[in-house]
């Protein structure tokens, strides 16, 4: 099953290679690999950030956040879906998520003003990944 996610990630201030965010959204990534066996920037979502992969935080809106299965921020998975093998739910045969009400997500004022950038000294940028598990 492949999964529209957004990551965030923490940059130095001043010009911020593509490069540079592929190997932060790594490192990132590392901290929760048990929860996917392979992810991909854009992937299956390519440009899904107003076109892009990649996009400062301040560009981040609720709709991008709304159309995402996921928000990995300051090393927390926020998941839309709760895994409930238990309780079959759900459109098809063998759907076990329960979707959380979007107010359980976090939101995109609450991350722009938890994650804002100090232009002194870093920046914050999300990133589009698609996740297979």
């Amino acid at each position: 099953m492949h999964s529209k996610n957004i990551i965030l990630v923490e940059a130095p201030a001043g010009k911020v290679s593509d490069e540079k965010i592929t190997r932060l959204v790594e490192i990132e990534m590392e901290r929760h690999s048990s929860r996917f066996g392979y992810y991909l920037i854009g992937g299956r979502w390519p440009r899904a950030l107003d076109g892009k992969n990649i996009l400062p935080i301040a560009s981040l809106t609720q709709e991008h956040i709304d159309a995402s299965n996921s928000i990995i921020a300051g090393g927390y998975w926020f998941e839309r879906a709760i895994y409930r093998p238990w309780l079959p739910i759900g459109k098809g045969e063998g759907r076990m998520f329960e979707e959380k009400g979007a107010e359980e997500m976090p939101q995109a004022g609450w991350i722009q003003k938890e994650f804002k950038t100090v232009e002194t000294s870093y920046q914050y940028f999300a990133v589009v990944v698609d996740c297979h598990t």
